[in-house]
């Protein structure tokens, strides 16, 4: 084979072999690419933010005893039972443990005998305005008498002076015309000074009797202008005996009235505390333990027939209507962390998913103390064994109706959060 031949072969072979390549390349392409996208997915699975741990938490409601005394659970009351919205769940009898009884019980009858006491009081008192008020209606008439009869005798009175006056008039009269006469006589000599001057002095005193009887009818009309006005002015007393008594009277009437106003109103006070005395002391008697919600019992903390002080825990309820999930988060993927954010919730051991929005972010976890009021701190706070270099992040999940109170609405089982 000459060499031009053999340059033949190679370029055929060179293009068969570039022709395999290109049909090789285009077969291997997509899986290569698919290669490619799994492992960036999985790059980028592994790199979203994930909880290093996480947990169920709820509002955890502490029922305790409203009252000092002895316990007893309704019938059926475990742990684990859902509870309805007013729900009772037991009771507590004070009537033998608790003290509150024995002072209400003293101050109840300190009212009781007050209120009697008032009640009495408020009864002597009306006898005594009724009593007061027979009196005032009859000084009232025997006033209203005096006063017309002193009216009448003041008017006769005026009568009379009238007609004293028109004689003593009629005397001055002819007083005077005698007078006139003995002048004329005296002037011409028939009467002599002692007769002239004995009827100067009779007319003059006729004239003076007239001036007093004027004075007296005067008098007598000012005497009947008080007497209709129920007063006399001959007497050491302005007022009428009668009418003295009667202003007495209605001053302690006043007074009188006053104090039964005080005493009603005191006796309306009474009455008002006897009441809430008596509603109090039947509540610490027997008070009723309930739950103010729908919630499933958590824990018992006491037993029937313990005896109990005031504000002694009983029991705790799960609050299922306030469930939320916290994680804790390495602080390097704080900066992805947002409140508001989108996360997926995945209970442990266990295929099904829920979303969550993130509602706070708490940095220093390992420094903190945890509230009592929740489900299910986290040991390993309290032992400190998580890294203090982490965060906390509370997560509101949609759990669509997932939560169930046989299972605690799963408070306190573990998940795992992705953000």
């Amino acid at each position: 084979m000459n060499g031009e031949t053999r340059a033949m072969l190679r370029e055929k072979l060179a293009t068969v072999r570039a022709d395999t390549m290109r049909t090789d390349w285009k077969r291997a392409a997509p899986v290569i690419v698919g290669i490619v996208v799994v492992v960036l997915g999985a790059w980028l699975w592994l790199k979203r933010p994930t909880s290093k741990q996480a947990f169920v938490n709820a509002s955890v409601i502490v029922l305790r005893a409203p009252i000092a005394g002895t316990l007893s659970f309704a019938s059926g009351v475990n742990v684990g039972d859902a509870v309805k919205n007013g729900q009772v769940l037991g009771q507590v009898s004070g009537d033998l443990s608790n003290p509150r009884v024995s002072e209400l019980r003293i101050l109840e009858q300190q009212l009781k005998v007050q209120s009697a006491d008032l009640a009495q009081r408020g009864q002597s008192l009306d006898l005594r305005i009724a009593d007061r008020e027979r009196q005032q209606a009859l000084y009232r008439g025997e006033s209203r008498d005096q006063q017309s009869l002193q009216s009448r005798y003041a008017g006769a009175q005026i009568q009379q002076a009238h007609a004293e006056q028109a004689r003593l008039d009629a005397l001055s009269a002819l007083a005077e015309s005698d007078m006139r006469r003995a002048s004329t006589l005296f002037e011409k000599g028939y009467l002599s000074r002692a007769g002239y001057e004995r009827s100067l002095a009779t007319a003059r005193a006729n004239l003076a009797q007239a001036d007093a009887q004027r004075a007296l009818v005067d008098q007598t009309k000012v005497s009947y202008a008080a007497a209709r006005a129920g007063l006399q002015l001959d007497g050491p007393r302005a007022l009428s005996e009668p009418e003295q008594r009667n202003r007495q009277l209605e001053l302690e009437l006043v007074d009188l009235k006053q104090q039964r106003a005080e005493t009603t109103t005191l006796g309306a006070a009474t009455q008002q505390e006897l009441a809430r005395v008596e509603a109090e002391l039947e509540h610490q008697r027997l008070a009723s333990v309930a739950s103010d919600r729908q919630s499933v019992v958590w824990s018992l903390d006491a037993q029937s027939g313990e005896a109990l002080t005031a504000g002694s825990p009983i029991m705790q309820l799960i609050d299922c209507n306030d469930v939320w999930v916290d994680a804790f988060f390495d602080e390097s993927d704080v900066r992805d962390l947002k409140v508001g954010a989108h996360a997926q919730v995945r209970l442990s051991q266990d295929s099904r998913r829920w979303t969550g929005v993130i509602e706070t972010i708490r940095s220093g976890t390992g420094r903190v103390t945890v509230g009592q009021y929740v489900a299910a701190p986290p040991p390993e706070i309290a032992r400190r064994q998580l890294p203090v270099k982490v965060v906390t992040v509370r997560v509101r999940v949609d759990w669509k109706g997932a939560l169930q109170p046989g299972q605690y609405c799963f408070a306190g089982r573990s998940v795992e959060v992705t953000i």
